[in-house]
Formats: structure tokens, sequence, C-alpha cells
């Protein structure tokens, strides 16, 4: 059925877009840190680097198994924030 055929692949490419695009807003909205995690490759793909997936997409990109930039200690300058019950803050405004 070569319209089913199609209509499926039109399908997965719009899957890969979204998914592309859903990647894109994830690395780009960090404020202060940003941590990407990648799963382990299966030992079967260890030496394929040009297996089609995001998490070689993204290893590529960097350019290897452990990219780092900026400041690991970035978050000790950032200051504590205390979260203060409706009560507090009441009592704190006087």
């Amino acid at each position: 059925m070569p319209a089913l055929h199609s209509a499926e692949e039109r399908w997965a490419n719009d899957q890969r877009y979204e998914a592309m695009c859903l990647l894109y807003v994830a690395l780009t909205r960090a404020k202060r840190g940003l941590y990407v995690l990648l799963p382990v490759p299966p030992k079967s793909r260890k030496d394929d680097e040009g297996f089609a997936s995001m998490a070689n997409w993204v290893r590529r990109s960097t350019g290897g198994e452990v990219y780092e930039s900026g400041d690991p200690a970035w978050f000790t300058s950032v200051p504590d924030w205390v979260v203060k019950t409706a009560l507090e803050a009441v009592v704190e405004a006087g």
C-alpha cells in the first residue's frame, strides 16, 4: 500500500522534526546550568558513529563523550532563596 507507506513516512518525518524542536528548546533555555545526560550506546552500536539518534547527534555536536564549558562551580554564586509561608510574609510586612 504505497499511500499508507507515504503517510507513515510523512508522520515519521514530522516526529523527527518535533523531537529536534523540543531538543533545541531544552538546550537553549538554561539560565545558569545545563546538564545533558546521554544513554550509553549499546555495544553493538559503540563503533557506529553514523547511527542516527538524538543522543549521537548531541554527542557528535559536542565533540565527544564529555564536554564542559564555563565555571563548574556556578551554583556557588547563586544566593539562597528562602520561600516564606503566607503567615511569615504577613508578619514580616508588619
